[in-house]
């Protein structure tokens, strides 16, 4: 391939990836739409539902979140958590002019997945509006590495309860023994007296530096 057709395949690859961006971004946008058509035209009901309810449901008299979501062709608990975000953190946020779903950047989404799946401190349907805003601009002051740290913390817990919740002895061997030798290498980094206080930060990096850790 000569310098010209190869130069012709490096176009039509920014193209490409110039639309994937924009499609990320779009989807981003989306969501929110959905969810507020949804807002519009479902019956949103919180806690258990009495025969009254179920019967008016089942004679069409309610439009739940659940019909809506099988008529569009979303999971329902896709839709739920998408509705769940959105009332409770995206809502608010929108109405004191913090952000807009008009045009959600890729920074505002991290913030609100991170605001979404705190290590504690869930942000309910009935946290008020300025603890909403308060976590917001933790979020916002937070520096990205300690905002991938946090999702780190995350995926070890969940790492944590699939492990509590399912006997070894019947999972892949061989995962298993590597899932062992990375907790032990981790366990033995992040003791105090492994901590490098004056170490200079790691240049970015988005490859899979653990591909090649030694483990």
């Amino acid at each position: 391939m000569n310098k010209k057709q190869r130069n012709e395949k490096i176009k039509q690859a920014k193209d490409f990836y110039a639309k994937y961006k924009f499609a990320k971004q779009q989807a981003r946008e989306f969501r929110y739409k959905i969810v507020k058509l949804c807002d519009e035209v479902c019956h949103i009901h919180y806690g258990g539902r009495d025969k009254a309810h179920l019967a008016d449901i089942k004679a069409g008299k309610i439009y739940t979140l659940k019909q809506f979501a099988l008529d569009v062709g979303v999971n329902p608990m896709t839709l739920q958590k998408w509705s769940e975000e959105y009332r409770n953190i995206v809502k608010p946020l929108e109405e004191e002019g913090l952000i807009t779903t008009e045009k959600m950047t890729k920074d505002t989404a991290i913030i609100i997945r991170n605001m979404a799946r705190p290590i504690h401190n869930r942000i309910r349907r009935d946290t008020p509006k300025e603890k909403v805003i308060e976590r917001y601009r933790e979020v916002c002051n937070s520096s990205k590495e300690d905002r991938l740290l946090e999702r780190y913390v995350l995926a070890a817990n969940s790492v944590f309860n699939f492990v509590n919740e399912h006997r070894l002895d019947k999972l892949n061997q061989e995962q298993v023994g590597y899932l062992r030798n990375v907790i032990t290498k981790l366990h033995d980094k992040l003791k105090p007296e492994n901590l490098d206080l004056n170490a200079k930060p790691v240049a970015k990096n988005t490859k899979r530096r653990y591909d090649n850790a030694g483990f």
